[in-house]
């Protein structure tokens, strides 16, 4: 995507890689040192972040960022290969770079993205939003920052909504159908259902269905990109939202941008960033809050009980992100494992208050 070389470690970033990253028509920016902190542990796995600290010339920082954003691969290696299996981050760096200037969506400043096409290695450097309100997954998003987080949802998707042939043309999204999916996703369940035998707590809604989950992926990612279809941003969970003060969030890590239906990212979120409890009980009001976003940003002909079926058959999918994420488990922080065990958790009660094994006999 340039000719600046792609960072493998915070230590590549220097002053002058730094400059010229921030420069301007090719004048690169007044940066003559920097201090760098990694922040965020526990919060994601496939990627590292930094906060860096430039220091300008003297009277030279101008419009330049007094903080900033850097957002390497994994510091982990089996994270970090995954992610490249997957594309996640030629996604995300293209999102910033093809996608963002597009979109209604609120998402962070972008001074520069770019990957390797051979490597785990990829950069993004961006606004740091410090400051801005955060909620914890693990503690649960309450009803007012559901709804503000669907609104945003809503504006994402009504943007591409049924665009198929542009949608087709971004090189930054893989489709929910694709075959990398069907290749990678059956093994990736299998081996996370192992380990979260042995790391996690297991409810006996997840039990009941897990057995049959892989042999049935085909079957779920097939009415998952069924129409209506729109683009996705994959990843929408509280932990990747930043509360500005109007109380409008900005959107993070669009490193599972794809397209598909539509309910997906709605099942998504609803059944991992809720509390079971919350999830009952305001499940089909913010459902409802979501097809009225969509009707307020511009789409029309919604049919609401054709997306409930897909929203279940999502809530049902999503039990792969637990799963993905107890192969990871091990010698890890505790917040991790908080995190793994509550998304775990979530998925077995809407498994069983949504009676969703029914959807894989």
């Amino acid at each position: 995507m340039s000719e600046l070389p792609i960072p493998s470690t915070i230590d590549d970033v220097t002053a002058e890689w730094l400059a010229a990253a921030l420069g301007v028509d090719g004048e690169p920016a007044p940066v003559v040192g920097l201090t760098a902190e990694m922040f965020g542990e526990g919060v994601g796995v496939s990627s590292s972040l930094y906060r860096v600290v430039p220091e300008y010339e003297p009277g030279g920082n101008g419009q330049h960022p007094e903080s900033l954003v850097v957002k390497l691969r994994s510091v982990e290696d089996f994270n970090a290969a995954r992610s490249h299996l997957l594309q996640m981050y030629q996604r995300e760096a293209g999102f910033f770079s093809e996608l963002a200037p597009r979109m209604r969506v609120r998402v962070p400043r972008c001074w520069h993205a770019d990957c390797s096409a051979e490597t785990p290695d990829y950069v993004i450097v961006m606004e740091d939003l410090a400051g801005h309100r955060v909620v914890s997954q693990v503690e649960g998003c309450g009803l007012e920052d559901a709804r503000a987080v669907i609104d945003q949802v809503a504006l994402y998707h009504a943007d591409w909504w049924e665009r198929h042939d542009e949608m087709n043309d971004l090189t930054c999204q893989i489709p929910i159908d694709h075959d990398l999916y069907l290749q990678v996703l059956p093994g990736m369940f299998t081996e996370g259902w192992e380990a979260a035998q042995r790391y996690l707590d297991v409810p006996d809604a997840v039990r009941d269905v897990a057995p049959r989950y892989a042999e049935n992926i085909p079957t779920m990612l097939g009415m998952l990109g069924r129409g209506p279809r729109t683009l996705l941003h994959g990843d929408i969970r509280i932990d990747n939202m930043m509360f500005a003060p109007d109380g409008v969030p900005y959107v993070l890590d669009f490193q599972l941008t794809g397209a598909g239906n539509a309910s997906y990212d709605i099942g998504y979120f609803l059944s991992q960033s809720l509390t079971t409890g919350d999830r009952a009980a305001w499940e089909r009001e913010l459902f409802d809050h979501y097809l009225q976003a969509l009707d307020a940003a511009g789409v029309e002909g919604i049919d609401g009980d054709s997306l409930w079926e897909t929203y279940e058959m999502a809530c049902l999918y999503c039990l792969i992100y637990p799963m993905a994420g107890a192969a990871t488990l091990g010698d890890t922080d505790e917040r991790t494992f908080a995190l793994y065990q509550e998304m775990m958790n979530r998925s077995g009660a809407a498994i069983a208050d949504l009676d969703l094994g029914r959807l894989i006999p």
